[in-house]
Formats: structure tokens, sequence, C-alpha cells
């Protein structure tokens, strides 16, 4: 196993010798924008997301599948809300009597 590093962060671990042609393999990179980690990148190049608020704290995450989790912090910095979205399952929108209408991710564009 070998580390990259810059500025006293981790930028990528790579497996020693294990690419086909012998050299050190790449199994994930990490970004970081203002000293927080944004995004790991796995080996096939999709990444992991992170945002944050102004105070530092986790406010979204979004995995290589595209759902994201958001939170919301109070003034203590408890997390008093998270929210998930799966852009691959349905979404449920309850109408005024209390039905649900019942929208798969294609059906979104008309929304």
């Amino acid at each position: 196993m070998r580390l990259t590093t810059s500025v006293s962060r981790i930028t990528a671990l790579h497996l020693a010798e294990a690419a086909p042609d012998g050299t050190d393999q790449e199994v994930l990179r990490y970004r970081y924008t203002d000293g927080h980690l944004t995004e790991v990148i796995n080996s096939s190049g999709l990444p992991l997301r992170f945002s944050y608020d102004n105070r530092g704290r986790v406010m979204s995450w979004t995995d290589t599948n595209d759902s994201r989790y958001d939170y919301a912090n109070d003034d203590r910095d408890r997390c008093t809300a998270r929210n998930v979205y799966n852009p691959n399952s349905p979404h449920y929108y309850p109408d005024a009597a209390g039905s649900s209408d019942i929208l798969w991710p294609e059906e979104f564009n008309g929304i």
C-alpha cells in the first residue's frame, strides 16, 4: 500500500505493484476544498461527494449512485433533520385530499 499526500492531506491510496503492468494501482483519490474533504473517487472514477456549511459542518453527501443525504443543524451543532433523495426510487407527492401520486424518476421532468 502506498499513500500520496499534499499539504498534510492524503490525496490517493495505491496498491503497490498491483496494476497489470506491475506499477502501483490507484484505488482511491481524495479531493479537498478549503481543508475539507469534498470527494472520494473510487477506482471506477465515481465520486462520493461532501458539502459543508460556513462552520465546517457536513451539510450533505452524495454517494456514487447519486443518492443524496442532506442534513440540518441547530446553533449547538446538533443534527436536527435529515433528508434522503434517491433518484432511482419513486417519490410520493400527497395532494390536499390525502392521496399520493407516485412518480418514478423518468416522470420528474413534468414537475
